[in-house]
């Protein structure tokens, strides 16, 4: 199926999800492995960025594969890994729409890898367990 399609398909779900409007970009390079994307959300209220980047590290401070940052991220620093990295947070000058980038390698951050989290969880196994 085309981006176009798909692409709106994943939008719809994540805005439904997250209960505001999310849309994304999959970027598209000759790389072997990797998915990079740009997300533009609108915000109920105005944040500053040091806010936005505090409320990522807090939701995903105990996850293991999830690291967030300031700047955006490369693909480079994720190739071989079970690892997701977001970060690259922008805001418009209300700052009521936060962009940011994130970056993972479909390889290994894929369905076969979150099977094995899962897996692992409902085995009371650490989460990492076959993934590191």
């Amino acid at each position: 199926m085309p981006y176009a399609l798909t692409g709106h398909i994943h939008e719809r779900e994540v805005s439904d999800r997250l209960a505001c409007e999310v849309q994304f970009m999959p970027h598209v390079a000759p790389h072997f492995r990797g998915l990079s994307i740009t997300a533009n959300m609108a915000l109920d209220k105005a944040f500053s960025v040091d806010e936005v980047e505090g409320v990522y590290r807090d939701f995903y401070r105990e996850e293991p594969f999830i690291g967030i940052q300031g700047q955006a991220p490369w693909l480079r620093a994720v190739a071989g890994t079970p690892d997701a990295r977001v970060g690259g947070f922008t805001l418009s000058a209300d700052g009521r729409r936060l962009v940011l980038v994130s970056v993972l390698d479909n390889l290994l951050k894929g369905a076969a890898s979150q099977a094995l989290q899962n897996i692992n969880l409902s085995l009371n196994l650490s989460e990492t367990t076959g993934l590191l």
